[in-house]
């Protein structure tokens, strides 16, 4: 074979600086048979070495000897202090790099091969190293499975090493039976293996951990998280994690028991717990398994594990075609409809509580919208319902983001009487067929409009949501409240927690509204719905007739929030909590009704469920009370003192307390905890400065 001259002069320069100590190698790489079948130019010959030289590079010392010799050859010469070890891992990256080589060129092509002389600490010259290096390559290339093999002499004389390449990453040995592995290929197999883990990780709620027990390191690993920049690595576990409030304080006890097994090398375990959501910030009930890995001495070493999420999983594992009616609808359900958009085929149509199987039978979507548009609408709410609610429509309105719509009208029902109606439709995809469906509620809204005509103004609702603003709603409210006899009313008020956080993009409102619209829907028409500026939404009962029945509405609502907005994956990442207060219509005051629901509210933001909380449920914090002494306060929890101190704040000052309220529970650590509320306290106070 012949060597240029400079590299030839490299190589003796080395060996003769080296003398008879240390270690002297040459690296041999063939890929003329290999990498060059007669399918490429010489240009492309020459490119191919460049990135092959370019990438070894980076492997090798500045002063190591690269050489690309003639006919598909390239040779590396160093020395210096090495074991066989490192000679190993050269010869490893080396595969790695003509794998990459061949990867770019995107073409299925045979892997070169590589022979390697190491001589430690005996006389040798230029002409031996070569010889003894192009016999270590021709084994390579009659070694079955083999990708490169290295000859390595000392004073004791030479000893063979192979490190084979078979599919299955099993073991080879050399000479002395100890067992190798093919480094270059574990390497490829563990890419693949991760290329897997990656792909299911986008495929499943499932997210996968590991836990380094020596370094007490927790990792999420492959997390599909809607947001980006989020915490994965956590050192002194399992401190890390509860001090950083990922683990729900009622969760603590039974995490840290989990934890220490972990700890102890215990082989299995699975448990259940509240963890906060990374991508929201709430709380939801997971389960941890988890598997421990020893080391050859049979100490634990490594935990790998998965969690999944148990709270509200998608509701996409039922079919749509399936899906009930809400019963809390009942007693203002005028009519209902389900049908496919996709096929223009109706599945459903009751109408004042009679199902309509003959229509069913024969008609389809469109047919029913043109006929029932024509018989209940005048001709100029005819045009605008059938416009607004045409199958084309609706499957753009599908297409552009929106899964429910609202919608008021007037229509004479078939006794002449003038009816008003709040139209809900919502489209969701079928999981079974992949058909755009469509659920439409369509419900009396007269309760609403007498209320509405008592304030005497022009009180309409949102056209898009129908929700009203909240000071309509207030205005409402105080002139509707003593009109119809009524022993209780109510006043709840419902935060979407972690909503603001997963659609915090203004331009792109389509999910929040969707959310409100459905929550306006399903709660009925016989109450009085508002958004307010903070995102959250205030939903007054005038007649209520008990706690039971009030919750067993507020949890419907939720639940088929969810099954209607399955199409939605954030929704499992968000909790509805609604804080309730009831009082006597005679002596009913809306603005403290207000304020204590939305304290109450406040106080729950952590739940791991749903959750619909009422005043009465807080009577050991004695709301209504407005002074609390001194040595009252020190014997008080931090819940009881923050609302009880609410009762003589002004509004700012409440409002200003609960956002710090909210600001403590939602952030990452005491730390972010503090520095956040005495920025949020000085900002308020309009203080010059923050001192920490």
């Amino acid at each position: 074979m012949l060597y240029p001259n400079e590299t030839l002069q490299q190589i003796r320069k080395g060996i003769a600086d080296h003398g008879t100590s240390g270690s002297c190698v040459l690296f041999l790489l063939s890929l003329n048979d290999d990498l060059f079948p007669g399918s490429f130019t010489a240009s492309e010959q020459n490119r191919i070495f460049q990135r092959i030289e370019t990438l070894l590079k980076r492997v090798f010392r500045s002063y190591d000897t690269i050489g690309v010799l003639p006919n598909g050859f390239i040779s590396v010469f160093l020395y210096g202090s090495f074991d066989e070890k490192i000679i190993w891992s050269k010869s490893s990256c080396i595969s790695e790099i003509m794998d990459i080589v061949r990867s770019e060129l995107d073409t299925e092509l045979p892997v070169g091969h590589i022979g390697v002389y190491m001589c430690s600490n005996v006389p040798v010259d230029a002409d031996q190293m070569i010889t003894r290096a192009e016999y270590a390559l021709e084994m390579a290339r009659k070694s079955e499975g083999a990708n490169f093999h290295i000859e390595h002499e000392d004073a004791s004389g030479v000893h063979r090493v192979d490190l084979g390449s078979d599919a299955c990453c099993g073991e080879l040995q050399d000479e002395s039976g100890r067992p190798l592995m093919d480094i270059r290929h574990l390497r490829g197999y563990i890419r693949e293996k991760n290329d897997w883990l990656r792909f299911l990780s986008r495929q499943t709620d499932y997210q996968l951990w590991e836990l380094d027990i020596k370094h007490r390191t927790f990792s999420l690993l492959y997390t599909n998280d809607l947001l980006e920049g989020r915490q994965s690595t956590y050192r002194d576990f399992p401190r890390s994690l509860i001090e950083s409030g990922r683990i729900h304080q009622d969760s603590i006890e039974r995490f840290s028991a989990f934890a220490a097994d972990m700890m102890s090398g215990k082989p299995d375990g699975s448990d259940n717990f509240m963890i906060q959501y990374r991508q929201s910030s709430c709380f939801g009930w997971a389960n941890m398994s988890y598997h421990t890995i020893y080391d050859e001495d049979g100490h634990p070493d490594k935990v790998i594990g998965i969690k999944k999420d148990l709270s509200y999983l998608p509701e996409l594992q039922r079919s749509q075609s399936r899906r009930l009616i809400p019963p809390q609808l009942y007693p203002h359900l005028f009519i209902y409809m389900q049908a496919d958009l996709s096929s223009d085929k109706l599945f459903k149509l009751h109408v004042e509580g009679m199902e309509q199987s003959r229509l069913i039978s024969y008609a389809s979507f469109s047919d029913i919208l043109d006929i029932g548009i024509h018989r209940l609408f005048s001709s100029d709410a005819a045009s605008r319902i059938g416009q607004r609610f045409s199958r084309e429509v609706l499957l753009g309105q599908y297409d552009g983001g929106r899964h429910f719509m609202y919608e008021s009208c007037q229509i004479v029902d078939h006794n002449g009487s003038i009816q008003w109606l709040d139209i809900g439709v919502n489209l969701t995809k079928d999981i079974e067929t992949g058909h755009i469906h469509l659920f439409a509620y369509i419900s009396t809204a007269n309760r609403r409009k007498d209320f509405e005509k008592l304030t005497g103004t022009d009180a309409d609702p949102d056209p898009e949501t129908g929700l009203y603003s909240v000071d309509t709603g207030r205005l409402i409210i105080r002139k509707g409240i003593n009109a119809y006899e009524q022993n209780s009313c109510s006043m709840a008020v419902i935060r979407f927690i972690g909503a603001n956080e997963l659609f915090r993009d203004p331009k792109k409102p389509e999910k929040y509204l969707d959310l409100v619209t459905a929550l306006n829907i399903f709660l009925d028409t016989d109450c009085i719905v508002m958004r307010r500026p903070d995102g959250a939404v205030n939903a007054f009962f005038p007649n209520t007739i008990s706690k039971e029945y009030l919750q067993r509405r507020l949890e419907n609502a939720f639940s088929f929030m969810r099954v209607a907005l399955s199409d939605m994956p954030e929704l499992r990442l968000i909790r509805f909590v609604a804080g309730v207060v009831s009082s006597n219509p005679a002596s009913a005051d809306i603005d403290e009704m207000e304020r204590l629901a939305a304290a109450i509210c406040m106080l729950h933001t952590g739940e791991a469920a749903d959750t619909v909380v009422f005043s009465n449920d807080h009577e050991k914090y004695n709301w209504s009370s407005f002074e609390l002494s001194d040595t009252a306060a020190k014997d008080t929890d931090f819940n009881t003192i923050s609302t009880m101190h609410m009762h003589i704040m002004d509004d700012a000052d409440k409002n200003m307390a609960l956002e710090c309220l909210e600001l403590m529970l939602k952030s990452d650590s005491p730390d972010a905890a503090i520095d956040g509320v005495l920025r949020k306290i000085g900002h308020y106070y309009q203080a010059d400065r923050v001192y920490i």
